[in-house]
């Protein structure tokens, strides 16, 4: 199933052909190298979300588009064992609240915080509804992917793959959003 994308475009189908071809192996790499599974699919995810933001990968030779994976999936796991394995993960409903001014010690640094969460916010509003469950069951419930599948009736890879275009959507509804207030 070897096949490069250097004469197609990179788009969504063949980020998902891309996708398909290796994800297998590379959480197996990252699933030998964290305690949990769950761990190794989050790092997964951003080795793919680095991956959409890198469409010239495309242009790689299978060796090459693997090599450069790999590369990535070794980084995120150093990001992620820096950051002490896991960061501390809180509710998205609570997020929201995070931002009060009275409690903030720098007024100016909470009306800043306060902004950004409503322009996260508003963007998050604006996805179709499928997308929102998608991230309330993935950050505000803590599902993995084989768990929201299950909720959702989709395929695990399909969930995976919503998962990378959903946040992908919402970073640049998020920062078109935050080029329209400046």
């Amino acid at each position: 199933m070897h096949q490069t994308f250097r004469e197609q475009t990179w788009d969504e189908t063949h980020f998902a052909l891309f996708y398909q071809q290796y994800a297998s192996p590379l959480l197996d790499y990252l699933r030998t190298r964290t305690r949990t599974l769950e761990d190794a699919e989050d790092i997964l995810v951003d080795v793919f979300l680095a991956a959409r933001q890198a469409p010239q990968i495309g242009h790689e030779t299978p060796r090459g588009q693997f090599a450069w994976l790999r590369q990535v999936a070794r980084n995120k796991l150093v990001d992620f064992y820096r950051r002490g394995s896991r960061a501390q993960a809180i509710p998205l409903e609570h997020a929201w609240n995070l931002a009060d001014p009275e409690t903030a010690h720098d007024p100016e640094q909470a009306l800043v915080q306060s902004e950004t969460l409503d322009q996260l916010r508003t963007a998050v509003e604006h996805l179709p509804a499928p997308q929102r469950e998608l991230l309330h069951l993935r950050f505000a419930e803590g599902l993995r992917c084989p768990q929201i599948a299950t909720r959702m009736g989709k395929r695990e890879g399909a969930v995976r793959i919503m998962l990378v275009r959903t946040l992908k959507t919402l970073r640049g509804m998020y920062h078109a959003n935050r080029e329209e207030h400046r």
